[in-house]
This record gives C-alpha cells, structure tokens and sequence, in this order.
C-alpha cells in the first residue's frame, strides 16, 4: 500500500497520450482546413502512435512524472517547452531518415511544436490543481524519533498530512480518545512501526480498527515510497530477513545477464572508432599507458580490476605533490568516455550495467567498521550506474565520507530491496539524463 503519487504518476502519463493526440488532431484540422478524413488520420495514426511512445519515454528520462516534480513550478512550462523542441528534432529523425514511414510532414511538425506546448502545460497546470485539493489524513502510533522521520514529508508533501499522533515517549497521551478520534473521523491510514515492542499493549484496540476500514502502514514504507531510499533509522537485523536475500530470483538473474552480455557487446561494437580515437588522443597527450586498472570490491567481497582510461597523470606533477587531469582526462571525465573499457568487466560477469557502485577495498574496510550493514551492498554484483547515482547528487568520489556514504547506502539499500528489471530499466534511462547533463559523477 503506498500513500504516494504512484497512481497520479500513471494519470499524468495517460493524460500526456491524450493531449498528444488531440494536439495531432487540431494540426491536421488547422493543416487541412476541415475535419481530417478517415484516410488521413489512418496516413498519421500509426507513425505518430510509435513516436508519441517514444515523446513519453522523453518525458520519463525529463523527471516529468517524478514524485518530486513539482506541477505548479513557474518553470514547469518552460521545461515542456525544451522538451517538445527535443521531441520535434527526433520526430525530424523519425520520419526523414527512417524508410518505413510514408509521410514527411514539415508543416504538420512545425504546428505541432505550437500546438502542443501550451496545451500539455495547462494540462500539468489544472491537473496539479485538482490533485492538490486531495488531502491525504492519517494518524500515527510512534515514537518522537520516527515522528522526526516523518516530518519532512509533511512539511514538503502539501497533500499528506499527519492529523493525530499518538507518542509511544510520553506516558501522558490518552490512548482511548485517540482511537475514538480516529473511528469519529474514518481516519483510512493508521502509521506505526510494528517491530516496536511497545506496540503490543495497543494490539487489541488496533485490531477493532480493522472492522472500521482503517489500515495500517508501516513507517518505513511511508519513508521509502516519499524519498526513495531506506531510513538506516529503521533498518535492524530483522529487515534483512524479511526484505534481503542472498539469492534473489533466478529468473530476474538469467535475465540480467543476458541483457549485461547483449548491451555490452553492442555498445563495445559501437563505441570501437571512440576506442581508436582515445587510443591516439592519450599518447599524443603524455605517451603514456592508455588504460587504467583499480582494484575494488565487488559481490561477496571478492576483489575486482575495473578498466578505465587513463584520465590522470602517469607521474605525480612536483607543483601540486600529486598527479592530476590531463586534457584529455578532462574532457574524457566529462563526457564518461573514460568508463567504456568497464564494458569489458560487465562481459566477464564482475559488473552489472545496473548496480551499487564498486569502491576501493581500502575505503570499504573504514565504511564496514563505521556503518551498519554496509557489507549488505556486496551480496549482488555492482554496476557501472545505480540508483544512488542518480539520486543521490554528493556521494564521495576516491574519498571518505561517513555521513554522505550512509546516505548513500540508505538508496542503495532501496535497490537491493526493490530490484527488479523495470527498475533497472528505469535507472538505465535516468542514466542517460545524467550522462547528458554531465551530472552524478
């Protein structure tokens, strides 16, 4: 059960199709002068069908159906704006350089450019109205710390709102007008940690609450669905054993396999002239090694040699008193460039495409002395992106940090959690706006 805006994420997107699709019908109105015959709206139909699936995936990849994405920001419109502007360059590609379709339609695109921004952004704009005038109310057993927890959410998320709190700390709290609160006002969510031992006196009142449609939901579910990641304030030795395994579905397993092995060859194939390219650009640089190898730890602990190009100085420059970016590493850093030969790590099985990041053993032995359950994230093979990487904006590079790493490791406690292929397709298309805007190093 989630109290997030999952559903109005899925509305959103049928509401997108929707305005595709009648923007399609006013252009063919406006181009033809009258209502579009069956022959014509059969000419555009299908074409543009493919292409508004490949537009929504557009918007996928934009954060435009992100929980986070805020519908009544004043910028909302002008980032439609850049988004549709893309769409039209692809929809140029689409029709102009793929043989199979049957129409150019020059004019029809160039209206549609006008069409269809002002009319996806009144969508977003009245849609966000509406949606903000749902109240979500619920009620909540816990203690002050898990009440903090949940703080931000209130404060960020107009549409939830805690309405009585029972504080599990204070010995002053009338339990029975609280129950009677939540029967007199048909409260639907009752909030509470069902680990805590002090829950159990409460039991009994709580199960007549079922027979009043109330339930219950966990306050880490409630975490997890708003932000994204797991709160490390929750996690005990008892989560792991009933979310963790050490050997998830075998099936997900072959599948990602295959899909590491196929991806991979392909884009080694692909990416072969940038190999050659690199290859002449370093030794022109500095003559020196055109790979680099570094040691890290992948799954089950074991030590791994990940592959990269060589972006620093062979030797330590006597200025600084330590190596640094050549120009070429620079721009190869950049651009991520210099993390095509990982490829060769995911073909032989020691990476995934989607998985925690791999860090250096030195740095994991001080993260496994400082954080709890940090070992957890070497039960599954690491990957070159994950969903920490596009999450979560400041995690260490090459450095120690305990605190941003416990942050980090509360979103890769989310994947391990909730990994499946969709989510790995998902964070693989994230990946590619992070990649464009050279963020998420």
């Amino acid at each position: 059960m989630h109290l997030t805006s999952k559903k109005e994420s899925f509305l959103l997107m049928i509401g997108d199709f929707v305005i595709l699709y009648i923007s399609l019908w006013l252009v063919l109105f406006l181009r033809y002068q009258s209502m579009p015959t069956s022959e014509i709206i059969d000419l555009h139909l299908a074409p543009f069908t493919l292409l508004f699936c490949v537009w929504v995936t557009v918007f996928f990849i934009a954060g435009l159906y992100e929980k986070r994405f805020d519908l009544s920001n004043a910028l909302s419109a002008f980032l439609i704006s850049k988004i549709q502007i893309i769409n039209s360059i692809i929809a140029v590609l689409f029709f102009y350089f793929i043989p199979l379709m049957s129409i150019t339609p020059r004019l029809n695109l160039f209206l549609y450019i006008f069409v269809s921004i002002p009319l996806l952004a009144l969508w977003r704009y009245y849609s966000f109205a509406i949606y903000s005038k749902k109240q979500i109310l619920a009620c909540m057993i816990a203690g002050t710390e898990d009440a903090k927890l949940l703080s931000d959410v209130t404060k960020r998320v107009s549409t939830f709102k805690i309405a009585q709190f029972l504080n599990l700390d204070s010995k002053t709290d009338d339990t029975a007008s609280f129950i009677e609160y939540v029967k007199r006002e048909k409260i639907k969510y009752l909030i509470l940690d069902s680990r805590d031992e002090r829950i159990a006196p409460f039991l009994p009142a709580l199960y007549d609450l079922v027979f009043f449609g109330v339930q219950f939901v966990e306050v880490g579910d409630i975490y997890e669905s708003f932000y994204g990641k797991i709160s490390l304030q929750l996690v005990k030795y008892g989560w792991f054993l009933e979310h963790v395994k050490s050997k998830p579905h075998e099936l997900y397993d072959l599948f990602k396999r295959i899909m590491d092995i196929c991806i991979s060859i392909g884009l080694l194939i692909l990416t072969l002239p940038i190999y050659v390219l690199v290859f002449i650009a370093i030794k022109i640089d500095d003559k020196g090694p055109v790979l680099y190898r570094d040691v890290r730890v992948g799954k089950d602990n074991k030590k791994i040699t990940i592959l990269k190009f060589r972006s620093m100085t062979v030797e330590i420059i006597p200025e600084i008193g330590k190596k640094r970016e050549t120009r070429v590493g620079k721009f190869m850093r950049k651009t991520r460039i210099d993390e095509l030969p990982q490829l060769i790590n995911v073909l032989k099985g020691e990476l995934s495409l989607i998985g925690p990041r791999p860090e250096q053993p030195e740095i994991v032995k001080q993260y496994i002395q400082s954080i709890p359950f940090y070992g957890v994230r070497h039960l599954i093979t690491p990957g070159l992106s994950g969903w920490a990487q596009i999450y979560h904006e400041f995690h260490p590079h090459h450095t120690v940090d305990v605190d941003a790493t416990k942050e980090k490791l509360s979103y890769d406690l989310y994947y391990i959690k909730n990994r499946s292929i969709l989510l790995d397709i998902m964070i693989a298309l994230k990946t590619l706006k992070t990649i464009f805007l050279s963020k998420g190093r």
